[in-house]
């Protein structure tokens, strides 16, 4: 229901079978530019709302129930009527943020949070920086990420990440690709975050390590330090530097562990012996499961050295 013509058609998509299948039809009047987002957990919903319907501005909100194959209304929409918001869901709760009001003008920045089991929006801290719309959302690791987006001037490349539990928005790094006036797209795949725009995908990480040399050898000690601030880990966690000939890492040769259930820390990497060639590396850790992104090393495997026998 972006925009594009309106529309109020529904459809699931079911990855086992590759197929498309038509459902429910959408039950507030055929609209463009709406916002929506999904909320798993012990909620298991869908939720659409907002966007434009014949040129007016909507706040109509929706709950879709996948088991029944059914629409039911919610309370509308507390930020009012307007068009091109974001949103994301953190736990049991959805949120929207920012947008746009056409008949004033007006670019938005506040945030709204939804809770199911009440029924009620709740005002939260306001994005910083200018109001924008068509900004690219998404949650990870218990915390909501919004950027991109249209601020009335510019095309905005800037990041935040929103800390639902202090209420409170801090600025991070700046989306790395081209900052044209296009849309995107942000989801989230387990531990890992996806945006997609402008035929290029980046995926953002939580989980960094120092950067070291593209070239090692064999039996070489390698410090590793990796900063996982954004996760919580538990007591029986164990960080494990690996390397692959493969980036799906069918075949994986570990070159190290750290147990700790500190987000951060160092790992003392040690290239296996009998490696030769390009690799790729990461760091995992084990619960729960967070990977870094992979980085190429080239390993050049030293002859084993011999005792020299002196002949007399």
């Amino acid at each position: 229901m972006t925009s594009g013509g309106e529309k109020k058609d529904f459809y699931q998509y079911d990855p086992i079978g590759n197929t498309w299948l038509t459902r429910a039809s959408f039950p507030g009047v055929a609209r463009q530019e709406a916002f929506g987002f999904g909320i798993n957990g012990t909620v298991g919903k869908g939720y659409v709302g907002g966007g434009s319907a014949s040129g007016v501005d909507q706040k109509d909100f929706y709950e879709y129930d996948y088991t029944g194959d059914q629409w039911f209304p919610k309370a509308d929409f507390a930020g009012g009527k307007r068009v091109g918001s974001a949103s994301f869901s953190i736990g049991d709760d959805g949120f929207v943020v920012g947008g746009y009001s056409p008949p004033t003008n007006a670019f938005y920045s506040d945030l709204w949070q939804f809770s199911p089991t009440g029924n009620a929006w709740t005002a939260r801290a306001s994005m910083p920086g200018k109001g924008r719309t068509h900004a690219t959302a998404f949650g990870l690791a218990g915390n909501g990420y919004v950027g991109l987006g249209y601020d009335g001037d510019s095309y905005d490349g800037s990041f935040y990440q929103y800390d639902r539990t202090a209420d409170t928005w801090s600025q991070k790094e700046y989306y790395p690709g081209p900052t044209k006036f296009t849309y995107g797209a942000g989801f989230m795949v387990g531990n890992r975050a996806f945006v997609y725009k402008d035929g290029t995908w980046f995926e953002y990480h939580l989980m960094t390590t120092t950067p070291f040399s593209s070239k090692a050898c064999t039996s070489e000690t390698i410090p590793v330090t990796f900063d996982a601030s954004g996760f919580t880990f538990a007591g029986n966690n164990i960080f494990t530097a690996q390397i692959s000939p493969s980036p799906t890492f069918s075949v994986s040769l570990s070159m190290g562990t750290l147990s700790t259930s500190s987000p951060t820390g160092t790992i003392n990497a040690v290239i296996p012996p009998s490696t030769n060639g390009l690799y790729y590396f990461r760091i995992q850790s084990s619960n729960p499961v967070v990977t870094t992104m992979l980085e190429m090393i080239n390993i050049t495997s030293l002859p084993t050295s011999h005792p020299v026998i002196s002949e007399n």
